[in-house]
């Protein structure tokens, strides 16, 4: 993995989170920049790297949900993942499972969605733009309720 791909930026106003989250996330190899409130993220941006982001919802001036809002504003590209059956303690349990179709609709009714391409080749993301015109795009992956990519069998 590159410096980009393991970069975590965790979003959280209880200072207790950030720090212990930051210590595992750190010791298993990953840069973390933590950011005290959605606010202080969205100042960063324009210096911010790519990767991950970890965002309580619920916080002070600006909960996650309009944090999203904005950086669907600024253009951001999203990637949503489907749950995947990782334990070796084989207690993963197909029902828990929030499928792709779950997740595209839960985005869609609050930012209407419109698919991007009849298929997704040799992508794993079906991509999706906002109705609306507002830049960025958001791409679902499933691979446990879909095929991990359009071209795999």
């Amino acid at each position: 993995m590159t410096e980009l791909t393991k970069t975590v930026h965790l979003v959280d106003d209880d200072e207790a989170v950030p720090r212990s989250a930051s210590l595992i996330l750190r010791t298993t190899g990953y840069i973390v920049k933590t950011y005290a409130s959605g606010v202080e993220l969205l100042d960063a941006t324009q210096d911010i790297s790519p990767g991950c982001i970890l965002m309580d919802v619920r916080m002070p001036h600006m909960d996650g949900l309009e944090v999203q809002a904005e950086l669907r504003d600024r253009g951001v590209s999203m990637r949503f993942i489907e749950f995947m059956p990782l334990d070796s303690g084989h207690e993963w349990d197909r029902g828990m499972v929030v499928s792709g179709r779950e997740i595209r609709d839960a985005i869609d009714s609050v930012f209407s969605l419109e698919r991007v391409g009849d298929s997704r080749g040799s992508e794993t993301a079906w991509k999706y733009r906002f109705a609306d015109g507002a830049p960025g795009e958001i791409g679902i992956i499933a691979p446990v309720t879909e095929m991990f990519c359009g071209a795999c069998s």
